[in-house]
């Protein structure tokens, strides 16, 4: 099932060279939320929820085109493995990835493709969240009921990209949980637990633990000197894969994709997330003062 052909792109950086596959991530489907807790959850292993997204009438609805006609005029920014590059309309960007797919054979000169890395839509077209819901089986999102609004990060985003994007080794912002659900088009990721690699040194000016280069010497040098074990897989159109508070991880589009993602926390991360929050915000004020 997680076969990936010869002509898709594969692994750049250190991890897949250095470190060691200690195989595939769960599929399970029909979990209650004391099973999910339990199992996946409070022991922070990634899952690949299964039955879910195409109950939804996001998994229908949500195509290249469905987005280029009712909310071309959109705008949000785009990166290249997080480095910002600007942001376009989805009707510019849509029309970008089908021209570089296009011309991805012919002229690629092995650079990563520009990436619109989330469309943050809950605010200015509400709409779109009765195609979706959060998964029962989930539990209470704290962010909703239990953390101040103004401080609320843009948890829910819808992430376009074309074969060949990329993002750097991190773990979401403010140590939340987060799910992602993939609505079109195939991801690989590899996921490392953060006891794993937390000695090695990160970006200080990210919420998040992201490393600054792919080729980051003090990464390198701890995966020659440790095994690094990680994890391996492939999401497929409807499967929605879950990585815990703090879950290290890397992803790479075998073609064009669109993707789900939201943010959430509870009791089992919130004191890392009430942490982190306070760090960015006094971050912030320093910076503006």
């Amino acid at each position: 099932m997680d076969q990936v052909l010869p002509q898709e792109p594969t692994w750049p950086g250190v991890l897949h060279q250095k470190g060691t596959n200690i195989g595939d991530v769960d599929r399970r489907s029909n979990l209650t939320e004391r099973e999910f807790r339990e199992e996946y959850l409070v022991p922070r292993k990634p899952l690949i929820l299964t039955g879910e997204v195409p109950q939804w009438a996001a998994a229908k609805k949500w195509t290249w085109e469905f987005f280029r006609e009712n909310y071309g005029d959109a705008t949000a920014p785009t990166g290249i493995v997080f480095e910002p590059q600007g942001a376009m309309t989805l009707r510019d960007y849509a029309d970008w990835v089908e021209k570089f797919e296009k011309e991805r054979g012919e002229s690629s000169d092995g650079s990563f493709p520009r990436y619109l890395e989330g469309w943050y839509f809950r605010e200015t077209h509400p709409e779109l969240l009765k195609d979706f819901r959060f998964p029962p089986c989930f539990g209470e999102d704290w962010y909703s009921t239990k953390f101040p609004k103004r401080f609320n990060p843009s948890a829910t985003g819808i992430i376009f990209g074309p074969t060949g994007t990329f993002t750097k080794l991190h773990y979401d912002g403010q140590s939340s949980h987060n799910w992602l659900a993939q609505i079109s088009g195939r991801k690989k990721w590899i996921l490392i637990d953060y006891d794993e690699i937390s000695s090695v040194v990160k970006g200080r000016a990210e919420s998040a633990g992201t490393y600054p280069k792919l080729e980051h010497q003090g990464l390198l040098e701890h995966a020659e000197q440790h095994e690094v074990r990680y994890r391996e897989c492939i999401t497929h159109p409807g499967e929605l894969l879950v990585f815990p508070s703090r879950v290290f991880h890397q992803v790479l589009a075998l073609e064009p994709t669109i993707s789900l993602t939201h943010n959430w926390f509870n009791d089992t991360n919130a004191r890392r997330v009430y942490w982190e929050s306070l760090l960015q915000h006094m971050r912030g004020f320093f910076k503006r003062s």
